[in-house]
This record gives structure tokens, C-alpha cells and sequence, in this order.
């Protein structure tokens, strides 16, 4: 830790504070709109009737509940014989029913093969080996919880983190295609362990991962096997707010897609929905909200993006850049834009994108500041490492604008206040400074909380018998009588050991009465 005073900051090793995501750039190739599974054919023949919540309302007795009971235990713990007992009212029509209804409700069951009665019993199949599934169990649970801890926030709305668990699976997921042209999809690409583990699958592997995730996040989710004007498919229904959407997160997975995602199927109500996904059996489903809230976003292009506040889409109809809250709300044209704004790029409190044949374009989040960056016919627009790239739609050369360093993000501290405008502050760091990181460059006084207007003649300096401490003095004249300053310190600083940082810069603010 280090801290001003009694003021407390804690060091963060690099690995954790500089750690970035392999796998935040989505890798599909394909259009998925275009693609239906195969597989699915047969579950729409067959539809098993969906859970109200994680015990089903089919399940209206305690003998009923006690056979859901036995086939769960027995699938988590991957044993072949599911114990039981018969009795008048049970027969094999409703076992089989509520281990359809077990599946339906327990995506991370993706070994679970099939289910069988003899005269010895109930038997269920399995996809691999005990031992395999065991250890398969055991890198899914890792990888979901490492998921769980990485979107899902206890202190966010269920719109957040709906939102954040759609756009994880999206960027996150390659479609099949491959493996649905050459008929050599294995069962694996029909599961949430497919998408998740491997980061590939199809349409029901994707509604799985998606029911999955809610699930963990505490938001009601089913899945729905019907058809679409490309044929047999698999989507979601999820419920926020006592109403049900629609939300198909393969269709929302767009090309190309280097970091791009939509928001075509997202949330919405059952008359947009039908547009295109044509049948499903609406009496075996909760019927969904006819609020149209979310409709303007299947009216949006193909490009969406979404920050901590709000959902950014260029909306077809009219050609705007609009914004939208995360429940659909406070929809609006951002800013004064010329239209079609395709390719949109997020970048702190910059979008990017694209007007095509208008050139290539910047404006703050807030709808100000719109600025040409580049006249040229432009399409195809992506940020890696820093680096703006976009095509020449007339040449089809790949150009590129360098963005520079990304502006360091400054946590707030409590303010405080000096006694003399001549006083210096210390600050105490957990371990030994590096001194070549001791400079004004990392720690340093500004009259405004963005750091701009720095104070000039200030001078930092190592304590010479206590490495982890470094003094920060005043200006030559001292720190103005009646003034406000603000000290930053850059994670820049750095342990001696070169193994810590701090996790972010820290800001604060004081005053000299």
C-alpha cells in the first residue's frame, strides 16, 4: 500500500494491474444471420415445455420435484443409474418429461447424452468417460467462474449486466461455419462449454452459454428452439422487470467483426421478433413484453457499441448516430452527426467511425466535438494496440491513425487541507520506489482535476532513509493562500522490484486556507 498521510493506496503487482483479455477482439469470420443448425431441425419438432424459474411449474408435486431431484443429482455426479422408485403415479412418459425439463434448465450439463428405461431401471448415457467429464467439469466451472467475476457486477442493474454477458459471448465466439458446411459439427458445438471453453459453437450453444451466464447473474433466461426465415433455430427469452425479451445473441454476432458487435435481436418484443424468427410455440413460452422500447435497435446498421452508460447505434431509418440508456430508454440523435455512421469504434470517451463516402470522423460520447479526421472514402473501420485502421474504399488500402498513449483513468481520494502554504506532503508507498520513477512527471500538482495546469516549480524527492517514502514540496513561493490543487500520482510509479504499480492513478484534491 501506499498512502498521503494517513492516506491509504494499495500496489498491485503488474500482472494483475496491466492483465488484458487474450480474447477481446471476436474472431468471426461469417455472417451468422445467414446460418441455422442442423441439429435444431429436430428440436423443433420436439419442443420440451420451458421453466417458469429453475424448478418447473410442471412440477406440481412433491413426487414430481423428487424425480427432477434424482436425475440433477445423478447428472452432477455423472453417475449411469438414476434410483427411482416406482410407484403407480410414475410412469415413464413423466420421468422422461422431467429429465427433458432437467436438461432445459441446467445448461452446464453439456455430457449428458441420453436417458433409458429397461426392467433394471432408469440409465443415462454420457458423451465421454467419467473421469473425462470430470476433469471437463472441472475447466468449465474455472472458466465460468473466471467469467462470472469478469462481467458480472453485484452492484450493477440486471440491464448492465445483461448487457456486459451479451457482448462477452459475442466477442468472445466464433460460429461453426466451418464445421456446419463439412458436417463435422461434434456435440460439443450444440453446448454452453463449446462457446465458452472453446470459444466456437452454433445457435444452441450460444443460448446455452447465454442462459448460462444469466443464470449466474441472477436474471431469469430460457431457451426457445423454432424457425427462422433461414430455418430451424435457437435463441433466448430473458425476464427483467417482470417482462420477458427476445434476445438472439448469434444473430447479434456481425462481419466483419473485428471487435464488433449488434444489438438487431436485443430485447425485443414479440411483433419485432416475428419479422424474422417466423414460428414457435407460443403456448409452451411466456408471452413476451409488447413494449417497443428496444425496437429502434433492429432498425440500427450493423455496427453498435456500448460503454458503461449507454448503447451507441446508427439508426437506418434516418442515418443518425443515436444513444440509448441500457433499458431502452432516453433514445436520442447524438449530436450534430452527418449521417450513416457505420463502423463504429469506442475508445474512452471517443467514438470513431465512419461516413463512408464523408470520410472518417470522431465525436465525444456526450454528442460534442465532432472532428474530421480523414476525408478520404473510408470503410471498415477498427481499433488494435492504440492504432486507428480503415480502409480506402476506392483503393481498398489499409490505412492507419495512431491515437497515442491512452489517457491514464485517476481515482478520487478524500480532500484535504494543508495548514501553511509552505508544508510538503509525504507519501508512503507498501514497498521501496523505484527512484527512476520518482519524478514530476509520475507524481505532480495541477490547479485542475484533469492534470492539465500543472504547477511548474514543485520538486519531488526519495526519502533517503526510508525508500518507500517520497516528498512531494511546494513551489518556491508555496502553495497559494485560498487555492485548490490537486496531486496525482501515475501508476507509472513503480516498486523497486519492478513487480507492483498501482492498480489506478490516484487524484487528490486539497485546499490552503
Amino acid at each position: 500500500m501506499l498512502f498521503i498521510i494517513t492516506l491509504i493506496f494499495v500496489l498491485m503487482p503488474l500482472t494483475s494491474a496491466f492483465a488484458m483479455d487474450s480474447a477481446t477482439m471476436n474472431t468471426n469470420v461469417t455472417t451468422s444471420e445467414a446460418i441455422c443448425d442442423k441439429r435444431t431441425i429436430s428440436n423443433c419438432m420436439s419442443i420440451v415445455k420451458p421453466s417458469i424459474d429453475l424448478k418447473h411449474s410442471s412440477l406440481n408435486s412433491s413426487i414430481n420435484q423428487d424425480i427432477y431431484d434424482r436425475i440433477l443429482s445423478a447428472l452432477v455426479e455423472v453417475n449411469n443409474k438414476v434410483d427411482i422408485p416406482i410407484s403407480a403415479s410414475i410412469n415413464s412418459d413423466l420421468v422422461f418429461s422431467i429429465w427433458s425439463e432437467v436438461l432445459q434448465d441446467h445448461p452446464e450439463l453439456f455430457y449428458a447424452y441420453n436417458f433409458s428405461y429397461s426392467y433394471y431401471g432408469y440409465t443415462v448415457g454420457y458423451y465421454y468417460p467419467k473421469k473425462q467429464i470430470q476433469e471437463m467439469q472441472a475447466i468449465f466451472e474455472q472458466k465460468v467462474n473466471g467469467i462470472v467475476q469478469k462481467v458480472i457486477k453485484t452492484d450493477s442493474t440486471p440491464w448492465e449486466n445483461e448487457l456486459r454477458i451479451h457482448d462477452y459471448i459475442v466477442n468472445n465466439t466464433k460460429y461453426n461455419i466451418d464445421g456446419l458446411n463439412n458436417d463435422s459439427l461434434t456435440n460439443i458445438d450444440f453446448s454452453a462449454y463449446g462457446i465458452l471453453v472453446n470459444g466456437t459453437g452454433v445457435c444452441e450453444g450460444y443460448s446455452k452459454a447465454m442462459q448460462l451466464l444469466l443464470q449466474k447473474a441472477g436474471i431469469e433466461c430460457k431457451r426457445i428452439s423454432g424457425l427462422t426465415t433461414m430455418g430451424p433455430h435457437d435463441w433466448n427469452l430473458v425476464k427483467i422487470e417482470d417482462q420477458w425479451f427476445h434476445v438472439d445473441v448469434t444473430w447479434d454476432d456481425p462481419v466483419p467483426d473485428k471487435g464488433y458487435h449488434r444489438y438487431h435481436y436485443y430485447n425485443q418484443c414479440e411483433s419485432v421478433m416475428k419479422k424474422d424468427h417466423t414460428y414457435w410455440d407460443t403456448s409452451l413460452y411466456p408471452e413476451a413484453a409488447t413494449s417497443d422500447r428496444f425496437a429502434s435497435l433492429a432498425d440500427s446498421n450493423k455496427w453498435a457499441i456500448s460503454d458503461n452508460s449507454y448503447i451507441y447505434y446508427s439508426k437506418s431509418s434516418d442515418g443518425y448516430l443515436h444513444r440509448m440508456k441500457f433499458d431502452g430508454s432516453g433514445d436520442q440523435i447524438l449530436g450534430d452527426c452527418p449521417t450513416y455512421a457505420n463502423y463504429l469504434t469506442l475508445d474512452g470517451e471517443w467514438l470513431y467511425f465512419s461516413n463512408e463516402y464523408g470520410g472518417l470522423y470522431k465525436i465525444k460520447c456526450d454528442g460534442t466535438c465532432l472532428t474530421k479526421l480523414d476525408s478520404v472514402n473510408c470503410g471498415y473501420v477498427y481499433l488494435l494496440d492504440r492504432t486507428l485502421y480503415y480502409t480506402d474504399l476506392r483503393t481498398q488500402e489499409q490505412l492507419s491513425l495512431d491515437l497515442g498513449a491512452l489517457p491514464e483513468t485517476w481515482t478520487n481520494y478524500a480532500t484535504s487541507k494543508q495548514k501553511s502554504s509552505k508544508d510538503n506532503w509525504t507519501i508512503t508507498f507498501n514497498k521501496a520506489v523505484d527512484s527512476t520513477t520518482v519524478n514530476v512527471s509520475n507524481i505532480f500538482v495541477a490547479t485542475d482535476s484533469e492534470g492539465t495546469n500543472k504547477v511548474s516549480d514543485i520538486s519531488v524527492e526519495q526519502v533517503e532513509d526510508n525508500l518507500c517514502q517520497v516528498k512531494v514540496n511546494p513551489p518556491g513561493t508555496g502553495w497559494q493562500t485560498g487555492g485548490t490543487y490537486y496531486l496525482f500520482i501515475s501508476t507509472k510509479v513503480k516498486s523497486s522490484s519492478g513487480g507492483s504499480t498501482l492498480k489506478n492513478g490516484i487524484r487528490m484534491e486539497f485546499t490552503i486556507p
